[in-house]
């Protein structure tokens, strides 16, 4: 190294702090930081582990698809690791008796907001991240607030490109200021048709693509199809959710497709997880369509493998360390089929055409 690239250096850490300017060799890289989503599959997908800390994180899908319900179980985590989060509600639906009920601590260490302006959410955002004190922040969700050109106007005139433009703005100021304070962003988003297109993917996200190039982190959400689970009175009361992980800017996992069975008043069901994510990396063998091997242990039916699980929870953490191990040689198979239907294998099947949208590209 010359010296006039040293004294350069030298000048921008006395400008700029000592931690401006650094080699890529020291331990000021270290590795990176992650929240749990809550999910083991999903978790293992990302390769680190988990939600990255100081990154912006958007997750996106159809409507009743499971993106709330995802980031509930990421504020739970958190919380379990004793961080403040806060959660910005412009869609005014945060249920807080649901929220107890999925093990989410209602407290102090939960803050919420109900901005009224889409501008006010973003400020809101900004005065949380600026405190170094919040640890996870979820924004339900970014197409859901009006924009205060748009409360000035008549219902159907058009303000076209207003939010793409306020959020260009505020994430130039957000992304650096989450980095910073190492805090973690969740932007949930929704989905909207192109108009005259009809092949190729025929969906995409509100706001611009000001979201999809700053997020570190692009998380497709999608119901699969047929797989909605009842109770004795015939009423829904869980489905299985495929996650795609659509971009990744903290690990070389992009595009790997994961499942896993939600209970809307339980969560995740860790089990099935562990199940059906083992047999997808296999961990667990199926040589049949009865027959599962779980270690030294050979069992008939799903229902003897949960119970074997349920009752063991040493092998579980076992599994649980052997499948986040065969996650990152990159899984990207869907799970076989249920043995209730092992002719007809509806796991690739997403509802309408959320396919589309969890295509790689869009």
């Amino acid at each position: 190294m010359g010296k006039e690239l040293e004294s350069a250096l030298k000048k921008m850490k006395e400008k700029y702090g000592e931690t401006s300017v650094f080699r890529a060799d020291e331990k000021i890289m270290a590795n990176v930081e992650t929240i749990s989503s809550g999910s083991l599959a999903l978790d293992a997908a990302l390769l680190v582990g988990g939600y990255p800390k100081g990154r912006l994180i958007e997750v996106s899908g159809p409507e009743a698809s499971g993106k709330s319900f995802l980031c509930l179980m990421a504020i739970k985590k958190a919380q379990e690791a004793g961080m403040i989060c806060a959660y910005i509600d412009s869609e005014h639906t945060f249920d807080p008796n649901w929220a107890k009920r999925l093990g989410i601590k209602v407290n102090d260490s939960l803050l919420i907001t109900k901005p009224e302006f889409f501008e006010d959410a973003l400020n809101q955002i900004l005065l949380f991240a600026k405190t170094g004190e919040v640890g996870l922040i979820v924004w339900d969700s970014v197409a859901s607030s009006p924009t205060k050109a748009e409360s000035e106007k008549e219902v159907g005139e058009a303000t076209i490109g207003v939010q793409a433009k306020i959020l260009t703005a505020a994430l130039r100021q957000l992304v650096p200021l989450l980095h910073q304070k190492g805090t973690t962003c969740l932007f949930i988003n929704q989905l909207r048709d192109k108009i005259g297109v009809m092949f190729g993917a025929t969906e995409t996200t509100p706001c611009g693509r000001c979201l999809k190039h700053t997020a570190s982190v692009r998380i497709g959400v999608g119901k699969v199809g047929s797989s909605e689970i009842k109770d004795s009175l015939d009423r829904v009361i869980g489905h299985r959710i495929r996650a795609k992980v659509k971009k990744n800017k903290v690990s070389t996992a992009q595009g790997i497709s994961v499942e896993f069975l939600v209970k809307y008043t339980e969560g995740i069901d860790k089990v099935d997880e562990i199940l059906s994510v083992g047999l997808q990396c296999g961990v667990i063998q199926r040589p049949n369509n009865k027959t599962y091997i779980v270690g030294s242990e050979k069992l008939t039916g799903k229902d003897k493998v949960a119970e074997y699980l349920e009752t063991n929870p040493k092998a579980v953490k076992e599994l649980e360390s052997q499948i986040i191990a065969a996650m990152r040689e990159g899984v990207k198979t869907a799970p076989p089929a249920d043995e209730k239907g092992d002719d007809i294998d509806d796991s690739n099947e997403i509802i309408g055409k959320d396919e589309e949208f969890l295509k790689l590209g869009e």
